[in-house]
This record gives C-alpha cells, structure tokens and sequence, in this order.
C-alpha cells in the first residue's frame, strides 16, 4: 500500500470483490452515514488513533468526505502524508483490504475520484434502499378512520334484522372494507415506486377508510429515506464498476545484485555485566574464631521418675477401652511418652549470666570487624579490574553507570533463584558467608537487647537460625532471615 502511494501507482495487487458494493453499503450502516463537502482537518488524516480501529467506527463519517477531498484536489494530502495515512489504516489488526484498496485509488485514480456524490445530507443506510411495502400497509392501517366515521356506519338495517345483528353486520363490513382500503392504498403506492415522492390515492374506496393526507405524511417520511438510500446505493454501484475498470498490476522489486562485500566484526559491549564480576576469583575463606556464646545455656533432660507411672495407666486404659478412636488415641499418647523420654531442654547459665553484658558487647564488635572484613574482602575480589586505574578514571567509570553499582545490597541480591544459579561455586560460597555472618551480627543486637529478659534471652540462645538446613540448597531463605532483621 505505501508503496503505492509514494510513487502514485494506481492499480490493484488484486481485484475487488463482485459485491463490494453491497459489502461497503454494509459496512457504512452501522453508522448514520454523512454526505457533505467539508474537507477532513489534516491532523485528522496523520494523528487520529481512529485509523488503527474497526473500519465501521470511521467510514461512515469519513468516506463522503474522502471522496469529496480528492476529487476537489488530487493532491490534497503529499504523497508522504498519504503514505503514512494509508500504511497506518492497512496497519489495523482489524483493517479491512478491499476498503483500504479503495480508499487509495480514491486518491491515485482520477477516474475513481471523478465519479459524482450522491446529494449532501445524513442517511440512516441501515433502513435499506428498497421500498417496504408491508410497512406502507401498516401505515395505511393505523391512519384508518373510527368505525363511527365511515360508511359501514351509516349502513340501513335489513328487514327482519335485529339492532344487535345490525350492529355485528356493520362491524364486520367495516373491517373488510379497512382491509381492502389498506391493500388499496399499498398497491397504488408500490407502483409509483422509485420515484422522489409518491402520490397520495384518489381513489373512494381508499379515502372511505383511511385518512390518507395523515397516511401519506408517515410514508413521505419514509419514502423520502428509502429513495436517498437508493441513490447512495447507485452511487456505490458507480464507484464499485469504476474500481473494477483499475488495472490489476503486481509490483517487483529488483534484489540487490550482490552481497556486501564487508564483513561484519565483532565488538565487546560497552559495559560491564553482573556476570563479568563475578568472573573474578572469588576471596578467599576466613577463618571462624571460637564462638563467645557457647556455655551460656545448658541441656536439661526429662526427669525419668515424673513419667514413671504413666505406662500402667495407659495399659489400664488400653484394656477399658472400647471403641478404635480410643485405643488410637492411646497409641499417639504411648508413642508421645516415648518421645518425652529422650527430650532434652536447655536453661541459661546462672552462673555467668551476670557476666553476660560485657560478652555480649565483645560478641557484638566481633561480628561488626566480620562484616566488614568479609565485605571488603568481597569488594576487592570484583574490584579487580580497576586496581591498576588512577582514583580518578575509577571515579568516571563509576559516575558513568559503565559497571555496576557495587554495596551491601548487592552482594544480598545474588541470593535470589534468579541470580543464584548463574554464579560460580566458589562465589556461592563466599556469599552464604557473607549472609551468614550479616545474621550472626543481627542476633548478637538481639541479644543486647534481651539481656535483661532470661525467657527471651534464652529463646535467642536456642534459636538455631540457618544452622538445621543449607543455604546452599535454599539461598532465598537465608536472604529471607537477612532482610526480616533488617526491617
């Protein structure tokens, strides 16, 4: 299509439908259809969405229009703004092929645009362009006199004939004599059709019964709407048979007579990746100095002599027992004894419980010089490739966003699934350290925190965090411990 348009070629790749005309005619009945000489705004030609949309929301509005512009000046619309209009009506997902065909030859074909208008106005083409005769009957019918002003009224009564059987006689004469006038007065309607305006009937037989000047203001009415649509439909059988005369020519295109003769060359990208620094050998492993805590809290086992007597009573309540949700229930309590005689428990050191505020503290800086050991330790491993920089030239690929930005954060975000399975071993490693001992100084705030408090102190010394399962196989949740501390 735009091809077309930038270099005015106006044919058809293919031709048109038979019934273009009656699938157009259908198309602009959705709408009322408006016929006039007003030019579209241009901005309406290059910037409406409506182009990208149903044909149906803008033909009906837009076709006379289109056809009126283009032929009162060929070369209203540049051929780069034609190009862009038509490329973005054929563009639609909802485009329909044969009108946009013609849209263009409207504006490439003389013979096309030249073809006249049907007369300025607004048509409702959904009513149809033929005449409807059952409609012209039901209107002859509801304008039909009373009973009381007509004939059969007035009809003399028969020798013999009672009031009431003269009563029914003139009724159904009266209705018969309605009927036919409506016939009447349909038939010599039909006739006259296509014509601008019909005649009213003259006939006696009409007139009796209906009042035919109220009739025939309700058919011109009508009338007046099927004849326009008429002549707009021979308009678009006019231009139908002038598209069809507009010769089918496909277009070639020469392909290039050889291929380049330069070969593309590769080039590194212009940044540095996430990836690219953790190519880097990761640092090495620290060494763990002994924990400060350990002895704090002891292990307590169950006092054996406390359960002793409670085997006998479950096997005298086995033997009572009647129903099998009962001796289900004592086998869980059996196997719940079981379970309380290898339970052990811990409670805190009340020995060194007083000394507790000062180790803590130690505790506390321990973890701080770890933290910041390790994270440097992780900064100068994927640092390596600006050490041999001047601190300025670092200071630019920073500021210039050419690698990424490197912070606590940072090394955190690798331990999300999508991050997690693109790093190395040994760099997995380094960062479960450095998440492990970013809890490890959580806890030890926690723990100055709760000094003072021995039910929540020693709950913290239990708390075994990411020591019962392997952040290597669920690095999400040691990411999950480090930012719920965090907030």
């Amino acid at each position: 299509m735009a091809f077309r348009a930038y270099n005015k070629l106006p044919t058809f790749s293919e031709s048109l439908f038979a019934d273009f005309a009656q699938h157009l005619y259908a198309l602009l009945s959705s709408e009322s259809t408006i016929s006039d000489r007003a030019i579209p705004p241009r901005e309406d030609m290059l910037y409406d969405s409506n182009w990208l949309k149903n044909p149906t929301n803008f033909l009906s509005s837009y076709w006379c229009r289109l056809h009126h512009a283009f032929q009162h000046n060929h070369i209203w619309l540049n051929k780069f703004e034609l190009m862009v209009w038509i490329a973005t009506v054929a563009y639609s997902a909802e485009s329909d092929n044969q009108v946009t065909r013609a849209l263009l030859l409207l504006a490439l074909s003389t013979s096309v645009s030249t073809i006249p208008l049907p007369p300025d106005g607004q048509y409702d083409l959904s009513l149809g362009y033929n005449m409807k005769a059952t409609e012209l009957e039901s209107i002859g019918r509801i304008a039909a006199f009373r009973y009381e002003q007509t004939p059969a009224a007035r009809l003399e009564p028969r020798l013999g004939e009672s009031w009431q059987q003269t009563w029914n006689r003139r009724h159904r004469e009266y209705q018969s004599e309605t009927n036919k006038a409506a016939e009447l007065f349909r038939e010599e309607l039909a006739r006259q059709w296509p014509c601008r305006r019909p005649r009213a009937s003259s006939d006696g037989r009409v007139t009796a019964y209906i009042n035919v000047s109220k009739a025939m203001a309700s058919v011109v009415k009508e009338w007046t709407k099927w004849y326009s649509n008429r002549q707009f439909a021979a308009y678009l059988t006019k231009l139908a048979k002038g598209l069809g005369e507009v010769p089918v020519d496909g277009i070639t295109t020469d392909l290039p007579s050889a291929f380049p003769d330069f070969q593309p060359t590769s080039r590194p990208p212009g940044f540095v990746s996430i990836d690219d620094l953790f190519h880097h050998v990761p640092p090495s492993p620290t060494l763990v100095p002994d924990s400060l805590l350990d002895g704090l809290h002891q292990t307590t086992w169950t006092n054996p002599g406390a359960t002793a007597r409670l085997p006998a009573v479950l096997d005298f309540l086995d033997r009572e027992a009647k129903l099998d949700y009962e001796h289900h229930y004592l086998r869980e309590l059996r196997q719940s004894l079981a379970s309380l005689k290898g339970h052990a428990g811990h409670e805190l050191d009340m020995d060194r419980v007083p000394m507790c505020a000062d180790l803590f503290q130690e505790h506390l800086k321990r973890c701080k010089g770890r933290v910041k050991s390790i994270y440097g330790s992780l900064l100068d491993a994927v640092n390596q490739d600006l050490e041999d920089l001047p601190e300025t030239i670092q200071h630019i690929v920073k500021d210039t966003c050419y690698r990424p930005r490197i912070s606590p954060i940072f090394f955190l975000q690798q331990l999300r699934s999508s991050r997690w399975s693109q790093l190395p071993s040994a760099w997995q490693d380094a960062i479960i350290k450095y998440g492990q001992v970013i809890t490890a100084l959580q806890q030890a705030k926690r723990l100055i925190r709760f000094q003072n408090d021995p039910v929540d102190l020693l709950r913290e010394l239990e708390s075994s965090g990411h020591r019962n399962w392997n952040p290597r196989e669920h690095p999400e949740w040691l990411l999950l411990e480090c930012e719920t501390a965090r907030q």
